[in-house]
């Protein structure tokens, strides 16, 4: 099933914090795009975003994009799968309250599978049609330190939620790749920084090259000013 942004989305993207959208709901709203699916964004976002996705249907923000039913019996087929993914929701939802409770094993990031970048050390500009921002990059490094579990991590987190000013955001981000890349395997690390440097701004990109040249790549210090 693949979900479209309405008018009311839309508006509130351009609004921001103003329309009273929490950050789930607007970044659920920014990935969604009318090519994919409800699988792809819970891939992207987790399991756990699918009260929030049937919050925004309900509310006018989303809408579903199936093919029409061709006769009363795939009618029926349809709602039987709606049904079935909300029963899901339901499972992923319960699973989610079991780990934050520490009942069951929490995800690393080991066990994530970031998009493939291209081959080290290729910095040409992406493709056209590829976008480069700090609201796509932000969203990314919020997503990759969400996994992970550690005090430094939710501390960069909230520098970039609360970061407005684009010298200090830049800063914050760096310093978030700086951590994953200290705590990770070389290979995930070297994928989070092509990654970033495909969508990050050019006039950023010295500064990220400067950081990819250094020889010991430490963790950061944590002496934000957000």
């Amino acid at each position: 099933m693949l979900l479209n942004k309405t008018g009311k989305a839309r508006d509130a993207l351009r609004e921001g914090a103003a329309a009273g959208l929490n950050l789930q709901a607007r970044r659920i709203l920014i990935l969604v795009d009318g090519k994919r699916s409800l699988d792809q964004v819970m891939a992207m976002l987790g399991g756990d975003i699918l009260p929030t996705i049937d919050g925004l249907i309900r509310e006018g923000y989303l809408a579903r994009d199936r093919p029409a039913a061709a006769n009363p019996r795939d009618a029926t087929l349809g709602d039987a799968v709606t049904g079935l993914v909300r029963a899901t929701a339901d499972v992923v939802q319960a699973r989610a309250d079991r780990i934050r409770a520490g009942t069951l094993p929490q995800p690393t990031p080991a066990a994530t599978t970031a998009p493939a970048p291209p081959a080290p050390g290729n910095n040409s500009p992406r493709p056209a049609g590829a976008r480069r921002s700090l609201a796509a990059c932000k969203m990314y490094l919020l997503d990759m330190l969400q996994l992970q579990r550690t005090p430094q991590a939710a501390e960069l987190r909230t520098a970039i939620q609360c970061a407005t000013d684009p010298g200090l955001l830049v800063d914050a981000l760096l310093q978030a790749l700086r951590l994953i890349v200290a705590t990770s395997n070389a290979s995930y690390g070297e994928r989070v920084t092509q990654r970033l440097t495909e969508i990050l701004p050019l006039d950023a990109l010295p500064r990220m090259e400067a950081m990819r040249a250094e020889r010991n790549v430490a963790p950061p210090s944590l002496s934000i000013v957000a």
